[in-house]
C-alpha cells in the first residue's frame, strides 16, 4: 500500500498534515478511470467520511461527515446515473454494475475525504480519490 504525506491549506497557508493512501499504481498528471492513480495536483476538499461516529473523532462541526454503514457505496460504473457519487443503497435505484462497497475497507476508509477531482463528474475521470483525515 502506497502512502504519501497529505498538506491541507486554506489560502495558501498550511492548515494540518497527515499520511494518505494513493493509487495502487502511484500518482499521475493523467487520471483516468481505473487506472489505479491518484491524480497530481492541489483540490477541493469535499465529504469527510469513514468508519466511526463523527462524535467520536475531532472534526470541525462545520464539516459535513458521514459515518460508513454497509449500506454505502462509491459508484465507479460510467453508465451510471451516480457515477462518481456516493450512494445509500435504500434510497436510490441500482443502475450499476461497478461500486466500491466503503464498509469492505475498514483501513483505507477508517478516516477519509473526497479530493474533488473532477467536480463536473465527467465519466472516464475520476470523481475523487480518498485520502486520510
Amino acid at each position: 500500500m502506497n502512502k504519501i504525506k497529505f498538506f491541507i491549506h486554506k489560502n495558501n497557508i498550511k492548515l494540518d498534515e497527515s499520511f494518505a493512501y494513493i493509487g495502487k499504481n502511484g500518482i499521475t498528471d493523467n487520471k483516468k478511470e481505473s487506472d489505479g492513480k491518484t491524480p497530481s495536483g492541489k483540490f477541493e476538499l469535499g465529504l469527510a467520511f469513514g468508519m466511526h461516529k463523527k462524535e467520536e473523532i475531532k472534526i470541525p462541526l462545520n464539516i459535513k461527515y458521514i459515518q460508513i454503514t454497509s449500506d454505502l457505496y462509491w459508484i465507479d460504473d460510467i453508465n451510471s446515473i451516480y457515477y462518481n457519487r456516493l450512494v445509500d443503497i435504500k434510497k436510490v435505484n441500482r443502475d450499476w454494475n461497478s461500486a466500491e462497497h466503503l464498509i469492505d475497507y475498514p483501513m483505507q476508509y477508517e478516516y477519509a475525504i473526497e479530493i474533488k477531482f473532477n467536480k463536473e463528474n465527467i465519466s472516464g475521470n475520476r470523481k475523487c480519490n480518498f485520502s486520510a483525515l
